[in-house]
């Protein structure tokens, strides 16, 4: 299904994958958005974290790797995330839900961002490609990079979201990102 199509449907199931600076594990969530901008809502169905185990976590923490090492890890990363929207996929199929789309923030293993830095940059891996490919569903990945090539820092990215979900024009909402 097309992009465009998904976005024009009335209501639409989503899975969303990330793995936090703190390196606990996948957290993944299984939400149904409805509408678009100011109408957007969201309601969370379920959600699931997916810990890492002891090596995996020491191999995505370490301070020093070189290319093949980086490669090997995108790519066991991306099977892991798969593996955590399977799991997800299937409850999904229990409870009658279609999934449209997966969102992956992937995990971020370098954020360069301006102006700090004199080449900005960013880099988030569990590649995108073998998600879609096990999961046989439309998957949607890059958020940091395509922030920063319109100018923006790649982060956070969760002001929008937190608009959504706690904007009310009846009160007064604070929200405070502690990180991982």
């Amino acid at each position: 299904m097309e992009l465009h199509s998904i976005r024009r449907k009335e209501e639409r199931f989503v899975i969303g994958l990330m793995s936090g600076t703190s390196c606990d594990g996948v957290d993944v969530a299984l939400v149904r958005i409805k509408g678009t901008g100011p109408e957007l809502a969201i309601k969370l169905i379920e959600f699931k974290s997916h810990p890492y185990s002891s090596s995996m976590r020491r191999r995505i923490l370490a301070s020093k790797m070189d290319a093949y090492d980086l490669c090997a890890l995108n790519v066991e990363l991306g099977e892991l995330f798969a593996k955590a929207s399977k799991q997800m996929i299937r409850f999904a199929k229990s409870e009658k839900i279609n999934i449209d789309i997966i969102a992956s923030s992937g995990h971020t293993v370098a954020h360069c961002p301006p102006p700090k830095h004199n080449v900005p940059g960013t880099l988030q891996i569990a590649e995108a490609s073998i998600i879609a490919q096990r999961c046989k569903v439309p998957v949607v990945s890059n958020f940091r990079p395509r922030d920063m090539a319109v100018g923006g820092q790649g982060a956070p990215l969760v002001p929008y979201a937190d608009w959504v979900l706690f904007n009310r024009s009846n009160r007064t909402t604070a929200c405070l990102n502690i990180g991982g």
